[in-house]
């Protein structure tokens, strides 16, 4: 009977190997995320802004709750995450504290592709007024105040010599900071492909909402470190962390696989939810001529440009030249 080892791997073989990495994780939450409705790209490139190489993120999922009323406007509202998997079979442990201020960053700001508050007009002036996103006060909304816990230290736990021990080598050149880079990468993507996408940016405005998420294979724990008192350690379903760069602050959630459906249901539909009745309720906004009549002329040619072409759209509409779609939210 021959010694030798077989050449090839046996089925059982290949998906004990798989398991040790990442790739299975990859698909299991891309299967779950398409399950609840979203649109999926496995290992999405980005250009890496310090090296310019090409870098990839495991998945991209988006997700959308249109407006669509009359011959008003259509809107679409989009929920995009961008998430590094990471198929840690250990636990992971965020330090932070349970009632943190409520802490905003730049990702929890959509990206507008148009916005029609952010012309000059007579009687308004975006400078002192701002535009969609003060005037309707989105950033109050509930969905986007962080409450209770927020993280501030991301770390790993393993087993060494049958103990646990604690580290968090790697998790910031790993995870964090590429994490922020493809963030980055999509908000501009975003804000770019505007220009390219429809003939003029009144078309199709689009709101975009950034989630940076790392997905773990293994649990979560919470440590509140309570001022004057002993640290409390409870498990967690999801945890929002922050980071401090240089000059800058960035805010990603921390899930657990097993609970990934749980966190779409409280952090990502609720945000589209409330950005869709925020807007529904203010689409006269996104009519020119109440606009005008409201703040006065505009000098700004992008406006009357506009102002002509809805005027012209109308126009076509009586006549019978174009169907009114029906209303739907």
């Amino acid at each position: 009977m021959s010694d030798t080892v077989p050449s090839l791997p046996t089925p059982e073989q290949i998906l004990s190997a798989l398991d040790r990495t990442g790739f299975v994780l990859e698909y299991r939450v891309a299967q779950r995320l398409q399950g609840l409705g979203f649109d999926v790209i496995l290992n999405d490139a980005f250009t890496d802004p310090d090296t310019g190489k090409s870098r990839e993120i495991d998945v991209v999922a988006s997700v959308t709750k249109n407006i669509h009323r009359d011959n008003l406007a259509k809107i679409i509202i989009d929920a995009t995450l961008i998430i590094e998997c990471k198929n840690y079979t250990d636990p992971v442990v965020v330090i932070g504290r349970g009632n943190d201020t409520r802490f905003h960053n730049d990702n929890d700001k959509p990206v507008i592709t148009f916005d029609p508050l952010s012309f000059e007009f007579a009687n308004r002036s975006p400078k002192d007024y701002g535009g969609l996103y003060v005037r309707l006060g989105i950033w109050k909304l509930p969905s986007h105040s962080t409450k209770g816990f927020i993280g501030r230290q991301l770390i790993k736990m393993r087993r060494h010599d049958g103990r646990w021990q604690a580290t968090n080598d790697s998790i910031y050149d790993s995870i964090i900071y590429p994490l922020a880079k493809a963030t980055e990468s999509e908000r501009t993507e975003v804000a770019n492909s505007a220009s390219d996408d429809v003939p003029q940016p009144w078309y199709l405005p689009t709101f975009t909402y950034t989630f940076p998420i790392l997905v773990t294979a293994g649990n979560i724990f919470t440590v509140d470190v309570i001022p004057g008192g002993a640290p409390v350690v409870a498990e967690a379903q999801w945890v929002p962390l922050v980071r401090h760069f240089s000059k800058s602050s960035f805010m990603m959630d921390v899930v657990s696989f097993n609970c990934l459906a749980t966190y779409v249901q409280q952090r990502v539909f609720p945000r589209l939810k409330e950005a869709n009745e925020t807007l529904a309720s203010h689409i006269e906004m996104f009519d020119p001529e109440w606009l005008k009549q409201q703040y006065g002329e505009s000098s700004d040619p992008v406006f009357m440009e506009w102002l002509e072409d809805f005027r012209s759209s109308q126009a076509r509409q009586a006549d019978g030249e174009i169907d009114v779609p029906p209303s739907s939210c």
